[in-house]
């Protein structure tokens, strides 16, 4: 599954990922659709629309993802300015139970397109905290499976620079590959009271965390 913005922005949205538990579009502040200057072709872009600003994924690519464990999410992403240099969260994926996982890549995007592949795997992936900080919690291949089974919303940074900039995505794809390593039936109940307990200890611990100031 796939968009690569050849002739509009194919439903993707841009909202606020400041949350641990949930996002939504902002109806007010859609992408931008660039119908030049993409890598190559079409492209959407943003600015700083919200307090921390991300591309949301359409209804396509949300739902039960179990297929696509082993696989890979790829994209591309350009800035105007050169970034912080900051390994903020590359990816954020919000689940159907509230509670979210982000992935941090090893570098931010550049002022030319630069591409992102991002296993679909739990190795690498935290539970995320919110407030655009790097989880400490790692993920276990039954929660990754789990929460691939119940995503609500895909998220991409587009924060990535303190101060006006306009981030570009281009060529998203989310590809399977490999046997979905999904849990046993008899193993949801114990990842549900798990999980939304992990949760509930993230929105406590979020308290005197440090968000950056919206940077609009």
């Amino acid at each position: 599954m796939s968009s690569t913005f050849d002739t509009d922005a194919e439903g993707w949205g841009v909202g606020d990922i400041n949350s641990n538990v949930s996002t939504a579009p902002d109806p007010n502040n859609p992408p931008t659709y660039n119908a030049t200057g993409g890598n190559p072709g079409g492209y959407i872009s943003t600015t700083d629309t919200e307090n921390i600003v991300a591309f949301l994924a359409p209804s396509k690519f949300l739902g039960v993802d179990v297929g696509f464990i082993g696989g890979t999410l790829t994209f591309d992403l350009q800035d105007t300015v050169p970034s912080d240099g900051v390994p903020y969260p590359t990816v954020v994926l919000y689940s159907a139970i509230g509670v979210s996982i982000s992935y941090t890549a090893a570098s931010p995007p550049g002022t030319s397109w630069t591409s992102y592949s991002i296993p679909l795997t739990a190795s690498g992936w935290t539970e995320y905290p919110g407030g655009e900080q790097n989880g400490t919690v790692p993920v276990t291949d039954g929660e990754f499976g789990f929460i691939m089974d119940s995503i609500v919303n895909i998220a991409i940074e587009a924060d990535w620079h303190t101060g006006a900039d306009n981030t570009g995505l281009d060529n998203v794809i989310l590809a399977s590959g490999g046997t979905p390593a999904v849990p046993e039936p008899s193993t949801w109940a114990m990842m549900i009271t798990g999980l939304v307990g992990v949760g509930f200890l993230s929105l406590r611990g979020k308290r005197g965390v440090r968000v950056r100031d919206a940077r609009a």
